[in-house]
């Protein structure tokens, strides 16, 4: 085709030129002319109008926003100005301290009353857990806070010598546990030294050690009791970890709130007692020391600040009384037991052990029996008199079942297991010097 017949438009054609650039960026440009059917330049052209006519929209709108906010920001400004007369003449509110600089000895009595968190510390929670993608532990953290909330951050200290300044509870501990006589004086001077200083009451760190079966924990226990707070037993001889006093990681699904967020924030008392159960048998692994947090947790200056790792909760466990129990100390870490008072807790004597069968038989029917069970007999004490306070509790609890058994609710000699039972009398048990005991 000659170039003569394609200056000719066919029927039903329409010539169009376009430019052409070729890939390469040096590449220069020329211009082409191409026959289309009519109906496509139709389309085309159609096409390119609604194309203009959306930019003139977007570009119509904008100007329209644009006005819009310069109208709003004039009226702000008019409406700022008509009320700044009036904002003149309004009192100025006083101002008020926060929540969180509550002030020992004007806002509450440090005797009585201990902050244990500052109240910012759950709306902190709240503003976390919504950045939460786990939605069970942001179920979980909600609830936590509202039941903050609702105990507010202060806390009660337990002072026995408010109650009785006679301390009268802790000598009826001294009859129950008579081997125990230095841990109660040591415990009675600390009562005494903060009533007389107008301190909280904070009993140092105390580690009860000696052989099996003396009594420890039961002691720890009844000596809660007798200072009027609560007592929460850790046992360090089975599955623990670093997370069991100050929670597990948020990262983990079963993550879990440690036992002294749930002792002091969740509590109501600031100095509950924690028993560290068979410290020398914890199991310790190099990337998982259980006993790792008691270093900070055993010093006043440091507890203070502590954190609860699975609510990424800061609060204040300073006032905690620290009780541990083990057979050898030899097995806990030096860095340990510095911050420990040591107690070694030897086998009572034999007045002692008289004293302390009748406590643990008491103690073992209370548990174990019916209301109306009567406490045990000389006769029955006599033979269990030289047992560790574990095997009296074990055999009393025995033969409060055999008692079951007869329809009695007391103790008789026939029910104790039969090697306690003597032969002939108290051939087997008296002698000329009077009670024999094995120990």
């Amino acid at each position: 085709m000659s170039d003569d017949d394609m200056d000719e438009k066919p029927s039903g054609f329409e010539k169009i030129r376009r430019t052409v650039r070729g890939e390469s960026l040096d590449s220069q440009s020329c211009s082409i002319e191409i026959f289309l059917p009519q109906h496509l330049v139709d389309h085309f052209n159609d096409e390119a109008r609604m194309l203009d006519e959306a930019k003139r929209k977007v570009a119509r709108e904008g100007r329209e926003r644009q006005a819009s906010r310069y109208e709003m920001a004039d009226r702000a400004s008019e409406e700022k100005a008509a009320a700044a007369p009036a904002l003149a003449a309004a009192p100025v509110p006083a101002k008020t301290a926060p929540p969180e600089s509550l002030v020992p000895g004007i806002d509450f009595d440090p005797q009585l009353k201990h902050l244990v968190y500052a109240t910012t510390e759950p709306e902190a929670v709240v503003l976390r857990t919504k950045l939460m993608a786990d939605e069970e532990i942001r179920v979980r953290d909600l609830e936590i806070v509202d039941r903050l909330k609702a105990k507010g951050p202060l806390r009660r200290i337990i002072n026995p010598f408010q109650c009785d300044p006679s301390l009268a509870p802790f000598d009826r501990l001294a009859g129950r546990h008579p081997h125990f006589g230095p841990v109660i004086d040591f415990v009675k001077i600390q009562v005494v030294r903060c009533r007389a200083n107008a301190k909280p009451l904070r009993i140092p760190p105390i580690l009860l050690f000696g052989g099996p079966g003396l009594g420890k924990s039961h002691f720890t226990r009844d000596l809660a009791a007798a200072l009027g707070t609560v007592c929460r037993r850790c046992a360090w001889d089975g599955a623990v970890s670093n997370a069991t006093l100050l929670g597990s990681d948020r990262k983990w699904s079963n993550s879990a709130i440690g036992v002294l967020f749930d002792l002091l924030c969740l509590g109501d008392c600031a100095n509950p007692v924690v028993l560290l159960d068979e410290l020398d048998k914890v199991g310790r692994d190099t990337k998982d020391d259980p006993l790792a947090p008691l270093h900070s947790l055993l010093e006043p200056s440091t507890a203070t600040q502590v954190r609860d790792a699975s609510l990424d909760f800061v609060f204040d466990a300073s006032l905690v009384t620290w009780i541990g129990t083990a057979n050898s100390v030899m097995l806990i870490p030096s860095s340990l037991r510095s911050r420990f008072r040591e107690f070694h807790i030897g086998h009572p004597t034999a007045e002692q052990a008289l004293t302390l069968a009748f406590s643990v038989a008491a103690n073992a029917i209370e548990k174990t029996a019916s209301p109306d069970f009567a406490p045990p007999k000389r006769e029955v004490v006599l033979r269990i008199a030289h047992l560790t306070p574990r095997e009296i509790y074990q055999v009393v609890e025995e033969a409060v079942g055999r008692a079951a058994l007869n329809v009695r609710t007391w103790l008789e000699v026939n029910d104790l297991p039969a090697e306690l039972i003597p032969l002939d009398g108290d051939s087997r048990l008296e002698c000329e010097g009077g009670v024999r005991y094995l120990h």
